[in-house]
């Protein structure tokens, strides 16, 4: 026999690449199984080999080159949805200066599969199928992966399952954080009625945590309320003067009847400290 030169082998399109191949076995009367796959591993690029190392290991000695040529056209053959969104592109694009008949071809073969039915006739994507399951939600479409196994009606009954299914999970997903806030209100606004625990029953380590959560929480409360006092006195009460007093005792002395807070009047040894307050003169 004489020696077999074997084509490179193209990632893009080898179903094209195998009928390349079985022309040359063919002019080089190579009929055993064995001595086809040989010729195959020896062209086939290491990356190539890699993706099918799983299949090599299960039996290196005896390879059949039906199952060899199908491995490989499952690992780089499109599937039927790739297939179509090529097609899309395809129809997408202007032809420019591309002749009608070159889309028209590129097309058919975008949408004619690598296998063959019973007849020996290769098998053409369902395109109205593929279309539909394009425009799916991508997880019902992910749920229907045994599509090609199923009969129009199974197809059909089990889509509307999974959407349904879909639907109830997206508006879970949207009433989670309004329930989130609504327990979250809840927590806050019976803070105190929370902490009534049966210590007898609670863990020492838990009686801890909640006597720090009270006393954290009644501390906040406290410097809030202080806060707010000082703001509130000085803001309807009067303001300090530059002098250090405020607008009462630079105005009325010792006859002021209300203070500021922060007012140094009292402090100021020329003043008479601790001086009962007396009423302002009438005018």
């Amino acid at each position: 026999m004489s020696e077999v030169k074997l084509p490179v082998f193209t990632s893009c399109d080898p179903f094209t690449w195998f009928v390349r191949v079985e022309a040359h076995f063919r002019s080089k009367k190579v009929v055993r199984s064995q001595t086809k796959s040989d010729c195959i591993l020896q062209v086939l690029p290491e990356s190539v080999c890699t993706r099918i190392a799983a299949f090599l290991r299960r039996n290196p000695t005896d390879i059949d080159y039906e199952d060899l040529k199908a491995e490989i056209l499952k690992k780089y053959s499109l599937t039927s949805s790739e297939r179509v969104q090529k097609v899309l592109q395809v129809i997408c694009q202007p032809l420019g200066d591309r002749p009608a008949s070159s889309a028209w071809d590129e097309i058919s073969a975008l949408l004619t599969l690598p296998e063959t039915d019973d007849d020996g006739n290769l098998k053409q994507i369902d395109l109205q199928r593929e279309l539909w399951l394009l425009h799916l939600p991508e997880p019902v479409r992910a749920g229907l992966y045994d599509s090609s196994s199923l009969t129009t009606e199974e197809l059909l009954k089990k889509a509307d399952e999974l959407q349904i299914s879909n639907r109830a999970a997206i508006q879970r997903g949207k009433n989670t954080p309004f329930i989130a806030s609504i327990i979250s209100n809840y927590l806050e606004s019976n803070s105190e009625e929370s902490h009534d625990i049966d210590f007898q029953t609670s863990s020492p380590s838990a009686s801890a945590a909640v006597s720090r959560r009270q006393f954290s929480n009644q501390r906040n409360r406290n410097d809030s309320y202080r806060r707010f006092s000082k703001q509130h006195r000085n803001n309807r009460h009067g303001y300090l003067t530059p002098s250090g007093y405020c607008n009462y005792h630079a105005k009325f002395g010792n006859n002021a009847f209300s203070c500021v807070l922060g007012c140094s009047w009292e402090k100021d040894s020329k003043n008479e400290v601790g001086a009962t307050p007396m009423a302002p003169k009438k005018m």
